[in-house]
């Protein structure tokens, strides 16, 4: 019977031979047809996401030995899309993520006010976040949170420091807080204090990615309660800031008149716009762990 030390060296023999998966989403505005339904392997075979070097690195990163469990098709899949970019469409992930490079938007009228949103070159960055969910919140006791989202802890420490390093730096005042607790928070708010709790929303932006990420609209939904601890996913995010005076009114949007936002002093969050589900973890017992406190860079 071969050793668990030859089972290992078997496959990543085989992870040679397996192409990488990197995941393509539709922008905001919605991207055309031919690039939404393109498959993550026809992605990677344009060069658009990653190149040669990145590939590599991206074979540094996450390893089969970062989890008991992990195959090296789910291995592949991981770094890709830890390590996916597009600028065209100011999507990044942690790893990615161009952290000098970022401002606040510009103060407008209506939907042209970006002040609360992180961007590069005048257009708000989307965020991926690749890890395992510590703790999906939204619902209690089978009624929708009215601020709803996940707990989701980086696979690699790396990208949990810089996701943490991301809500420090441009928080004002700035923070020297690198702390590490279980997670970082992406949520979102279900309904201003005017809805009622018994008609709070429930969050649905949730899609199946288990063998391929694509467009949204390519992807099975699943319900919240089909997420759990241990699972592993990526949260779709972009990154706000909110008064500190005033966080109730972060998604309040000024209509047609010019942003009364103060921005004199704010805090930084991830919002949630989607969680795309890639693995069952919570099938498996790995037991308590920090964020890649086993993976070799």
């Amino acid at each position: 019977m071969a050793t668990r030390k030859q089972l290992k060296t078997r496959e990543r023999e085989a992870a040679k031979d397996t192409p990488v998966e990197a995941a393509r989403e539709e922008s905001p505005e919605g991207s055309n047809t031919a690039s939404s339904e393109r498959s993550v392997d026809q992605e990677l075979q344009t060069g658009v996401v990653l190149d040669s070097d990145r590939r590599a690195r991206a074979s540094r990163g996450i390893t089969l030995d970062t989890r008991d469990y992990f195959t090296p098709r789910l291995v592949e899949r991981l770094n890709s899309l830890c390590y996916y970019v597009n600028p065209e469409t100011t999507c990044y992930s942690l790893r990615t993520l161009p952290i000098i490079d970022l401002a606040w938007g510009q103060t407008g009228t209506g939907r042209s006010d970006a002040s609360e949103y992180l961007c590069k070159d005048d257009k708000p960055v989307t965020l991926w976040i690749v890890g395992e969910i510590v703790a999906p919140n939204f619902a209690k006791d089978g009624v929708p949170r009215r601020k709803a989202g996940v707990l989701i802890r980086p696979l690699l420490e790396e990208d949990f420091r810089k996701a943490v390093a991301v809500m420090n730096s441009y928080s004002l005042p700035k923070s020297d807080d690198l702390t590490l607790h279980d997670g970082v928070w992406v949520t979102r708010w279900m309904g201003s204090r005017a809805v009622p709790d018994d008609e709070v929303p429930v969050f649905t932006e949730i899609y199946d990615a288990t063998s391929m990420v694509r467009a949204k609209k390519f992807m099975t939904r699943k319900r919240h309660t089909e997420i759990s601890a241990r699972d592993l996913a990526v949260a779709e995010a972009t990154i706000v800031r909110w008064p500190v005076t005033d966080k109730e009114k972060v998604d309040q949007k000024s209509s047609g008149r010019p942003s009364r936002r103060s921005w004199e002093s704010w805090r930084v969050e991830f919002r949630l716009e989607s969680l795309w589900f890639i693995y069952q973890g919570s099938q498996h017992d790995v037991g308590a762990r920090g964020p890649g406190e086993d993976v070799m860079i």
